[in-house]
């Protein structure tokens, strides 16, 4: 299995050691975009760590176990079909949400499904989390983070394409690997292959291919272009992050957000005398929120934004409702329009002063 030139560098940089021949890394994120060979790297990876460094019990899992049971077949094929790794081959165990390798050396590779990874679990050497942008809690990152407190040198592993505002997990791994970029005081390992923002999906701008190639290290090796144009009438939202591996706000989005931008039309106020409808959303992290209006203008609906909050850590819903109800109060308000799933918290402080919510 001869390595890809960032499959090359990406082994030697993740697998850098302190003086005290402790890894440099005790967190790696690998994120590009899908058919790169991103499972091809964990699977050697996994049978690096079995056969050459001893790794006594590497732990996998992801958002579905099939994902999983993909990178467990792969590496018994290898081995079986290697006759000097066959020989350390020792069996392979198989039930509901476990499967399991087991070498003569005593090395172990266990796959988990998600809502039992951790269970029964002590000191993994190194775990591999696939599909990360799929993780919309910390309950299974947590889970198996805590299980390596008395590995003596362990590394966990995320891989993953990009993700969108509801990757809670590996919105803050990025935001780490950043921070770590530019300087901050922290051992993780981030490894990012993606297009610069602002590029347009057009295959006849040469900035779109330079895109394509920022984000798809195997461009030309394991990727055609002619695969490429193949799939640009797909969703524009699953075109960024599966082949440009850009973040999104949502993946499969009601409104695509290019189709929502080029219905802006600007100078439009609102009328102090019109009915006029509003609505508030909160982001699922509760750290952002927006309110907007709404007013009938001859055949059609006018839509303009009113107000955004932010806050690092989270919204103060009192202080959201006192804004709202001074909205409510500039114009006919007919309705505040809310998600019962996000701005419920914010929508029960406005209706005991009287304010209509739906």
């Amino acid at each position: 299995y001869p390595l890809l030139e960032w499959q090359k560098y990406l082994a030697i940089e993740a697998h850098k050691y302190k003086p005290d021949n402790r890894w440099l890394y005790p967190e790696i994120v690998a994120i590009m975009s899908r058919q790169n060979g991103k499972s091809t790297f964990m699977a050697l990876r996994i049978l690096t760590g079995m056969f050459v460094w001893g790794e006594k019990l590497q732990l996998g899992t992801a958002h579905k176990l099939t994902t999983s049971s993909e990178i467990f077949y792969k590496i018994l094929e290898i081995i079986e079909t290697n006759p000097k790794l066959a020989g350390y081959f020792e069996k392979k165990f198989e039930s509901k949400g476990l499967q399991e390798i087991r070498l003569h050396n005593g090395a172990r590779y266990i796959i988990r499904a998600n809502n039992n990874a951790s269970r029964g679990i002590s000191a993994p050497s190194t775990i591999h989390l696939d599909e990360v942008r799929e993780y919309h809690d910390e309950d299974v990152w947590a889970s198996m983070r805590y299980t390596q407190m008395a590995s003596p040198n362990p590394q966990i592993w995320i891989y993953s394409s990009a993700g969108d505002q509801h990757s809670i997990v590996l919105n803050k791994l990025r935001e780490r690997g950043l921070a770590a970029a530019a300087g901050a005081d922290d051992p993780i390992g981030y490894f990012e292959w993606s297009a610069e923002a602002g590029v347009k999906i057009d295959p006849d701008d040469p900035k779109f291919w330079e895109g394509i190639a920022q984000a798809n290290p195997s461009l030309g090796f394991t990727i055609h272009p002619d695969n490429i144009r193949a799939i640009l009438n797909d969703p524009e939202d699953i075109i960024r992050t599966e082949v440009l591996s850009q973040w999104v706000d949502t993946i499969n989005p009601v409104i695509v957000p290019s189709q929502w931008h080029a219905c802006e039309v600007g100078g439009i106020r609102l009328s102090p005398d019109a009915d006029t409808w509003l609505a508030v959303d909160l982001s699922p992290d509760r750290k952002h929120a927006a309110l907007v209006a709404s007013q009938r203008m001859g055949d059609q609906f006018i839509l303009i934004l009113l107000q955004t909050w932010f806050n690092p850590s989270t919204l103060d819903d009192r202080q959201m409702a006192n804004d709202i109800a001074d909205w409510v109060r500039k114009f006919p308000t007919q309705l505040v329009a809310y998600s019962k799933r996000t701005a419920g918290a914010v929508a029960s402080r406005l209706k005991p002063a009287g304010i209509q919510i739906a």
